[in-house]
């Protein structure tokens, strides 16, 4: 069951079970975050929530956690290794 509050969107164990399936939970937190920023750039992007949208300002702080925890490496030869990389317009 999914419960939101009025600050926080969550998944009740037996939901999360039935989501999880038989996948690694490195690879659902990556299912996740990619979700939130898909969501985030298609919703939220350069505007604010409309007020009340409880699950579009839960997407917007989810986004800007995942943005602020993300860490942005540089390989040995100087290589830049974004921690989220946002694939060009037409890139795909």
């Amino acid at each position: 069951m999914l419960r939101m509050t009025r600050w926080s969107v969550s998944v009740q164990p037996s939901l999360l079970h039935h989501l999880m399936g038989h996948h690694s939970a490195g690879i659902q937190i990556a299912d996740m975050v990619a979700y939130v920023v898909r969501k985030y750039q298609e919703e939220v992007f350069d505007a604010s929530p409309p007020i009340g949208d409880l699950y579009l300002y839960a997407i917007r702080r989810w986004y800007r956690m995942i943005m602020q925890k993300t860490v942005d490496l540089t390989t040995d030869d100087g290589e830049e290794r974004r921690g989220v990389y946002f694939m060009p317009v037409g890139g795909f």
